[in-house]
């Protein structure tokens, strides 16, 4: 099977790590698997997690495909999300690591599933990354929370008028017809955003909200850190991609609090950044931001 997904940032990612052969790394968010990939040509063992089971099998098929025979036993798999890190490592006995690895984007073959998560796609409004263990959908954030919540929630990742804009248009809308799919929630922005000159459109932007909302994105990042680090021995590397401002704002912050306890020292005091030529390659490559931490 053949992934069409592009890992953001490879090179620094397996330079930042410094893989040791038979060493144990930890992708905390495999998505189609390319960074997993990269590690193990580098001699290491992975343990790769992802909350998406559909997401972690097309990743783990494709892995098994391409890698070399004697290099597929030094991956395991592990259907889980991040936030439970810690449980994960010790439950497949893979404690202490040698380095972890967050790459919070979202992967091309989620983006392609019929979740929701696309909104170039008419698909239902879901976007839960384990439907099987979620409840809430898009769907039903956006039936029933009422204007101000739509406008806080929004307001993570638009500025607040516009926030405050699509919320009021989306109550008014729900009252002739309940949100079902993604088409329904794109007809109400385009019809907010109509004539009006934006640089950037919000669609992507405020999917990405409901997205985070739905998985609780941030809310799990922050115990994921925590596990991480608790897992990490001695000079093993934290390495987190960020691809919008509120997650790579507790990213910096949890650094420089884990800093100040001296259970890290940062490496980047400033985000790396995608070059000029990865993105024109990688389009989506272009809000990444790198930061990387060392155990002490």
């Amino acid at each position: 099977m053949e992934s069409n997904h592009i890992p953001v940032l490879i090179k620094e990612v397996v330079d930042y790590l410094h893989i040791k052969k038979q060493g144990r790394y930890i992708d905390a968010t495999l998505g189609g698997g390319g960074h997993t990939r990269a590690i193990c040509e580098q001699g290491a063992r992975v343990l790769a997690m992802d909350w998406d089971k559909e997401a972690l099998e097309t990743a783990r098929q494709h892995l098994l495909s391409c890698l070399p025979a004697q290099a597929s036993p030094d991956v395991v798999f592990a259907h889980s999300n991040f936030a439970k890190i810690t449980e994960v490592a010790k439950e497949h006995n893979f404690v202490p690591v040698d380095g972890v690895l967050f790459d919070l984007g979202i992967s091309s073959t989620q983006l392609g599933s019929a979740r929701g998560f696309s909104f170039t796609q008419s698909n239902l409004l879901d976007m839960r990354m384990n439907p099987q263990a979620q409840g809430v959908t898009a769907a039903d954030l956006l039936n029933s929370l009422r204007e101000d919540q739509l406008n806080e929630l929004f307001s993570q990742t638009v500025p607040k008028n516009v926030a405050g804009t699509i919320a009021r248009a989306i109550v008014r809308a729900r009252e002739l017809k309940k949100f079902e799919e993604t088409r329904d929630l794109v007809a109400v922005i385009d019809r907010v955003q109509a004539g009006r000159k934006r640089s950037i459109s919000p669609l992507a932007l405020i999917f990405l909200a409901l997205r985070i909302a739905v998985n609780r994105e941030l809310e799990n990042l922050k115990e994921g850190l925590k596990g991480a680090v608790e897992i990490l021995g001695k000079r093993g590397r934290l390495v987190v991609i960020s691809f919008h401002s509120g997650e790579d704002s507790i990213i910096k912050n949890f650094f420089k609090e884990q800093e100040a306890m001296d259970n890290l020292k940062i490496l980047t005091k400033k985000p790396i950044r995608p070059s000029q030529a990865e993105i024109a390659a990688n389009p989506r490559a272009k809000s990444a931001k790198l930061r990387i931490a060392e155990r002490i």
